[in-house]
């Protein structure tokens, strides 16, 4: 079979039922092709039941099946409507644990439908998309994977098996994605790969699953143009590459249902990359974007590319480090009569590891898009205050990680219903609101941080280190060490175990003492 080009009537290995398998589509409301767009994704699941999702969208992110710390009463209580899962996260198990399971994949991650409880949309993925770990080049028949106890090479037919194991209603196919400047040899191996796991994939998937093709190249924009244009079974303009539609074969692209780009805000041209991407594809299908982390690079994703569904992976690592998201879009008018300048732009959430937090009993945030207070709290009558959970930061306690992730996960819903609400007042209205937006709120002042690049999550990135050191991993061996030092010295500290007292009658035993019975 032929680069590019996907036999009709293949076989599958998986044994999952086509019924089994939500049906998408996606209407597009009336827009110029890679400009601000909004929609409608839908899928029908089993029997008539149709699920509807209004994009751009955000997707939470998941660390082996679960939101990063948040039970699943806490996910019921936000709103949550779409999930994506890594499989890197499941591979330090042959095979992965969900794949055995006698389940669906949903009720597996605790993610299943109840009366209080609407199932969300699951994408599945090989990758995890926080993770800028290198890994080892990949080669033709196996993938190199970063999992939870290291590095593993699988094979690309596993690989695929182990994607079309269980019904979601997306599935990203296998890429071989390449960081940095790569050679004209080693970009026409990516650009191979890619076409030919990507027939491979399609090929076992038969129809039946909803399947997101990543689009590769690296940072060459001929590249980038050459394996899109291949999808849909064109000539590229390089003679290395063939892909002519043969009798009996269609374009790849006619199998494949969305797009997924790998977004690297740092790059100066990724404008350009992106457009090469998707000019050549059709525009009506929906893309989703990884990597893209915070506002304003949603934003000018949104604004210049026109991406549809984003994985959220940010508003986590926001989490974890202490910071609460403190945004609005759009800009309340109120801000109208503020004169901006770079001295005096808002920062876009509040470091609450800050001792200027410790007598701050007022709400964690005075966004738009924060949380009211009954829907947060659930802790309690009293909803919690920034002093609070700048305690509860202090003494490493988890309650206030779960506090600040569902506060930080209802800002990003309403973040995206509010994009939503301005493009459909057109894109001049959208224009102003992101340009109010970029004079009010500072951006990042290291970009290749990744969205770690604010003034202030860098600072409470080393407030986090520091209360993880004292209280966290590595204190108690800190504490053991000096105990040894004080014991050496003849001194006995707080925390260490002094000798047990003498027991009239006892003897030793073991090591130990026994008391013996007194007549």
């Amino acid at each position: 079979m032929t680069a590019g080009t996907a036999r009709s009537g293949s076989s599958s290995s998986s044994s999952s039922s086509p019924s089994l398998w939500p049906k998408m589509t996606f209407a597009l409301d009336d827009a110029p092709a890679n400009s601000p767009r909004s929609g409608e994704l839908s899928f029908t699941r089993t029997g008539s039941e149709v699920r509807c999702i209004s994009t751009p969208a955000v997707m939470a992110y998941t660390r082996k099946g679960a939101i990063p710390h948040l039970t699943r009463d806490n996910v019921a209580r936000l709103p949550n409507e779409m999930v994506h899962l890594s499989l890197e996260h499941f591979l330090d198990i042959s095979p992965p644990i969900f794949t055995r399971a006698p389940m669906s994949l949903h009720r597996f991650i605790g993610l299943y439908e109840t009366p209080t409880y609407r199932q969300p949309i699951l994408a599945l993925g090989l990758r995890d998309t926080s993770s800028d770990k290198p890994l080892a080049p990949n080669q033709d028949k196996l993938i190199m994977a970063a999992t939870l106890q290291g590095s593993a090479k699988i094979s690309s037919d596993a690989m695929c098996d182990y994607l079309l194991a269980q019904p979601t209603e997306i599935v990203i196919a296998p890429s071989d994605e390449q960081r940095g400047s790569l050679s004209s040899k080693k970009l026409d191996k990516v650009i191979r790969r890619g076409l030919q796991w990507a027939s491979d994939f399609i090929a076992k998937v038969d129809g039946r699953a909803n399947v997101f093709v990543p689009l590769v190249g690296g940072q060459s924009p001929i590249g980038r143009s050459e394996f899109s244009n291949a999808l849909l079974g064109d000539t590229p303009t390089r003679a290395s590459q063939p892909a002519k539609v043969e009798p009996g074969q269609k374009p790849l692209d006619a199998s494949i249902n969305g797009y997924v780009l790998t977004i690297d805000s740092t790059l100066p041209d990724l404008h350009e990359l992106c457009h090469a991407s998707l000019d050549p594809l059709p525009s009506h299908k929906p893309r989703l974007a990884l990597g893209v982390s915070g506002p304003h690079a949603i934003l000018k994703t949104i604004q210049e590319i026109g991406l549809d569904v984003f994985v959220d992976e940010w508003s986590s690592q926001m989490s974890t480090v202490g910071v609460a998201l403190d945004f609005s879009f759009p800009v309340p008018h109120e801000a109208d009569t503020l004169e901006y300048d770079r001295e005096h732009q808002r920062p876009i959430g509040l470091d609450l590891y800050d001792p200027a937090y410790d007598r701050s009993f007022i709400p964690l945030s005075s966004s738009t898009l924060a949380p009211s207070p009954e829907a947060l709290h659930a802790f309690g009558p009293i909803p919690p205050t920034r002093a609070y959970v700048h305690h509860l930061l202090q003494a490493r306690e988890m309650t206030s990680y779960v506090i600040i992730a569902q506060h930080n996960l209802t800002v990003m819903h309403r973040f995206f219903q509010n994009i939503r609400d301005v493009l459909r007042r057109g894109k001049e209205e959208f224009d102003l609101q992101v340009q109010r937006f970029n004079d009010t709120y500072e951006d990042q002042q290291v970009p290749e941080y990744r969205g770690r690049g604010y003034a202030v999550v860098m600072n409470a990135t080393r407030e986090f280190d520091r209360v993880n050191k004292e209280r966290g991993k590595g204190s108690l061996r800190d504490k053991l060490a000096k105990d040894a030092v004080a014991l050496a010295e003849g001194v006995a500290t707080k925390m260490t175990p002094l000798p047990s007292p003498a027991v009239p009658g006892a003897v030793e035993v073991n090591g130990g003492s026994k008391r013996q019975k007194v007549a």
